[in-house]
């Protein structure tokens, strides 16, 4: 009897954390683009809805001109602050955020390791130096 109770317990974790999966993937992809550090200094009152979406718009139009994405960003902070729609301060709150995003984003490919390129499947020999030949 305790092994059948072992393997219920067993398929409820399963099944819950399945169901956790599921729930979080779809809430990831439900808004994309409406969440994250941007989005909590709205919630915050650090800057308001309309503030985010005239930074988003001339964001994107200053990106449809051909500048990169970081030019874009600090562009548009640099228009919105001087025609007085954001202060310095908010203008810094969401440089600090965006950073916040990007460092996260960088922790999370980092995470691999340092393996090289062809070495995740050799043991970490990342280079054809180490590496023994690939036989096709």
């Amino acid at each position: 009897m305790k092994t059948a109770a072992m393997w219920t317990q067993r398929a409820a974790i399963v099944a819950a954390s399945a169901a956790l999966i599921v729930v979080s993937a779809g809430a990831a992809q439900a808004a994309p683009g409406q969440g994250g550090p941007l989005r909590a200094l709205v919630s915050d009152g650090v800057i308001s809805q309309a503030q985010l979406d005239d930074f988003r718009a001339e964001k994107d139009r200053l990106k449809d001109e051909g500048m990169t994405c970081a030019e874009a960003t600090s562009a548009a902070l640099a228009s919105l602050t001087s025609s007085g729609v954001l202060t310095g301060s908010e203008a810094t709150a969401i440089e600090t955020a965006k950073a916040a995003k990007k460092a996260a984003k960088g922790d999370r490919k980092s995470g691999r390791g340092d393996r090289g390129s062809r070495g995740s499947a050799l043991g970490g020999a990342g280079n054809s130096e180490t590496a023994p030949p690939v036989s096709q």
